[in-house]
């Protein structure tokens, strides 16, 4: 498995150092992403693809709770304390592959890595920060409002690609009945917005799309491009700068050696 697969397929590796991505590298394999198909206890860098994190209620309802695609990772924020995640499950809606590493390995090497724990640190308070959005946004926007930035936020995680949403599973996401999203995907096809057929949804004009949407999707997009601004020094490599990322204490940058 080369590096620069990597770096190019998943935003949060891109922004490790490549002392601290060639550590992980013997460790990761990359698997196939099947629609329907749960993941499971491991750590997985989404490399393409669409998965959804979900929760169930005490009546067997899945409430999807946010998407991720080769922006983030699924189980880095939990890895350190798995007790606290173990309610939330995570499900595949678009075909893709991953880069997995056991949670137990990726443990392993977080202890003695300074670059792992600030990118575990940073993407945690970034998830926390999109669950704090999006409960005001249940609660202020309406329907059409977070329809259109569920719609946008997929949208930029596949790119040019049909949305694998059923009404079924846009319902559970919004939190409202499918004859609602059935009225708001109709209404938005009128106008040419998206076109629908069942079980896709195609983006027409995402300009549009995006003037409709509430605020909470820019405020988002503005998040995930700050978190990236904020990390890209661990980026620079030493090998080829010959200097060592600031994050990383001298003694830490040793350790890292002895976790591979």
């Amino acid at each position: 498995m080369e590096s620069a697969l990597l770096r190019n397929g998943n935003g949060l590796l891109a922004l490790l150092s490549s002392i601290d991505l060639e550590m992980m590298l013997p460790h990761m394999s990359i698997m196939p992403l099947t629609p329907g198909a749960l993941l499971g206890d491991d750590v997985y860098f989404i490399l393409s693809g669409l998965v959804s994190n979900f929760v169930l209620t005490s009546e067997g309802q899945a409430l999807h709770i946010g998407l991720v695609g080769r922006d983030g990772a699924v189980g880095v924020s939990g890895s350190r304390n798995r007790s606290s995640m173990r309610s939330i499950q995570t499900a595949v809606l678009g075909a893709g592959s991953a880069a997995k590493i056991s949670r137990s390995k990726f443990r392993d090497l977080w202890s003695c890595s300074g670059g792992l724990q600030e990118l575990q640190l940073g993407y945690t308070e970034l998830m926390l920060s999109h669950a704090q959005q999006s409960a005001a946004c249940n609660a202020l926007h309406s329907g059409r409002q977070r329809l259109c930035t569920w719609l946008l936020r997929a949208h930029d995680l596949l790119p040019g690609q049909p949305l694998p949403f059923t009404q079924e599973l846009l319902a559970n996401m919004m939190g409202v009945r499918r004859t609602t999203v059935s009225f708001l995907a109709h209404s938005l096809q009128k106008e040419l917005v998206i076109r629908y057929t069942r079980g896709n949804i195609d983006v027409l004009r995402p300009a549009e799309l995006g003037n409709q949407a509430c605020e909470c999707y820019r405020a988002t997009h503005r998040r995930f491009r700050t978190e990236r601004l904020t990390h890209s020094h661990i980026r620079f490599d030493q090998h080829r700068f010959g200097c060592r990322p600031r994050f990383i204490r001298p003694q830490t940058a040793r350790r890292s050696h002895q976790c591979a």
